[in-house]
C-alpha cells in the first residue's frame, strides 16, 4: 500500500503512524517512523524585496530579503554589478561557470586542474570577489541580507543582482535592481586662464 503526502517543507523532520481497518474494526496505532525530507539549494532572492539604502556619487548600498533556504541554511549570497547591463550579465555568467564547471579553460586559457571532462563539476571552489573598470563580483556572509559599493563613478548608471548559497547550492540570480544612478559631483577646480603669445 502507498500513500503520497504533498506539499510537505525541505529538510525537515515528519513523523507519521498508521493503522488499519477491517470489518470487524480499527487496529491498534504502529509506531512512529520519522522521516526527513530533503534539503535543496535556496530559493531564488525575490528582487521585489530590494531597498536602496543609500545612493552617493560613489557609493551605492542596499538590501534585500533572505529567501526560503528550503531546509538548509543559507551560507552566504552572491552580489554581481556593473555600470553596464551586457556586462554584467557577462560577469554573473563568468561567475557561474567559474564556481561550477571547468569551463574556466575556455573563459580565461588556463589547463584543466584534472582529467574532468567540460562541464563536470569540479567541487567546492568558490570565487569570493572579482573587481573592473565596469563589473564586480562580491560575497557577503548569511545572514546578512545588505551590500555596499564604494569607488563607483559619479552620475552613472549601475544594475545589481543577488543569488543565495547554501550546501546543497545556489539559488538562480536574482532579476536585476536598477538601473540606479550615483549622484553628480561638481567639476573639479579649473586652473586660471593664461594668455598665451
Amino acid at each position: 500500500m502507498v500513500y503520497r503526502v504533498e506539499e510537505l517543507q525541505e529538510g525537515c523532520d515528519y513523523t507519521f503512524k498508521i493503522r488499519a481497518q477491517n470489518s470487524v474494526g480499527w487496529s491498534g496505532w504502529s509506531e512512529e517512523s520519522v522521516f526527513r525530507t530533503k534539503a535543496v539549494k535556496p530559493s531564488r532572492v525575490d528582487s521585489r524585496t530590494f531597498e536602496i539604502t543609500a545612493c552617493e556619487s560613489r557609493r551605492i548600498a542596499f538590501s534585500w530579503t533572505s529567501p526560503p533556504n528550503n531546509g538548509d541554511e543559507i551560507i552566504r549570497f552572491e552580489v554581481v554589478g556593473s555600470c553596464n547591463v551586457r556586462a554584467a550579465k557577462w560577469a554573473r555568467l563568468t561567475q557561474l561557470m567559474l564556481s561550477t564547471t571547468v569551463d574556466l579553460n575556455r573563459l580565461d586559457g588556463f589547463p584543466l586542474p584534472c582529467e574532468l571532462e567540460l562541464g563536470e563539476s569540479i567541487g567546492m571552489q568558490d570565487l569570493a570577489a572579482f573587481k573592473c573598470e565596469e563589473s564586480f563580483f562580491s560575497s557577503v556572509a548569511a545572514p546578512k541580507c545588505s551590500f555596499d559599493v564604494m569607488e563607483l563613478l559619479p552620475g552613472q548608471d549601475y544594475i545589481f543582482c543577488v543569488r543565495a548559497v547554501n550546501n546543497m547550492g545556489r539559488s538562480d540570480f536574482s532579476d536585476f535592481l536598477g538601473p540606479i544612478t550615483t549622484l553628480s559631483e561638481k567639476p573639479a577646480p579649473v586652473a586660471p586662464v593664461r594668455l598665451v603669445e
